[in-house]
């Protein structure tokens, strides 16, 4: 796996995550030999949660990967796990088949 072309295609795929009122609810990062995967459950003002994947390889972030968006605490926590689940596994190539799917 060519960590740099998998990051690259992450970059391209990445969806923007507006800076708006919120507080991080839930955080959880993994780190690898020289990459790391990170998942972050926000709570938004109106109480929707926002829900998404991101990876960071030599200092720069792809943030926004597989974003959701959910009305209650526990779907969005149920969706939080499935996303650390493949953080956890460090598949930077499962993620970028996924997030294309999304």
């Amino acid at each position: 796996m060519d960590i740099s072309k998998v990051f690259n295609e992450l970059k391209n795929s990445q969806k923007e995550i507006v800076d708006e009122n919120k507080e991080v609810f839930k955080f959880d990062e993994k780190k690898f030999d020289n990459y790391k995967i990170g998942v972050i459950n926000n709570l938004k003002e109106n109480s929707i949660y926002e829900v998404y994947l991101y990876v960071q390889y030599n200092k720069e972030v792809v943030g926004g990967l597989l974003l959701k968006e959910f009305k209650n605490v526990i779907d969005a926590t149920g969706y939080f796990e499935e996303l650390l689940d493949l953080a956890n596994s460090g598949n930077l190539e499962q993620i970028l088949l996924k997030n294309k799917v999304a």
